[in-house]
């Protein structure tokens, strides 16, 4: 990766020291709906208060043509990239990106919550 995709600095990781909503430039559609989110108000709070680990899978992640999901902290709040946008279907962006997981899958979290846990409580 290249200064020019976000890595080195320019609009990416680095810039978004400075200005935290440059961290989702040249991020796509999902990218431009990510720094729309007000972040303080979700469980991830506000973008200058995330985690360098955080910041950087989510530059990588909207920079990616692969389809991409990251849940992050004991809620596992959704983040994507465009490519992923399809799969949730009508539920992007208001009830998926940004999200809780459970809140998002409601329909479906009895069966895949404990299977995302389990290795949390250190099961297989």
């Amino acid at each position: 990766m290249s200064a020019q995709d976000g890595f080195a600095g320019g609009d990416g990781l680095a810039a978004s020291r400075a200005d935290p909503k440059a961290l989702f430039a040249n991020g796509g559609e999902t990218g431009a709906l990510m720094a729309a989110i007000d972040w303080a108000a979700t469980p991830l709070g506000p973008i200058g208060q995330w985690s360098h680990a955080l910041r950087t899978i989510v530059a990588l992640l909207l920079r990616n043509r692969f389809p991409l999901l990251l849940w992050w902290g004991p809620q596992f709040v959704q983040l994507y990239n465009d490519a992923y946008m399809p799969i949730p279907g009508e539920k992007h962006p208001a009830r998926a990106l940004g999200r809780p997981a459970a809140e998002c899958w409601a329909e479906i979290w009895h069966i895949i919550g404990p299977m995302i846990e389990a290795p949390f409580r250190g099961e297989p």
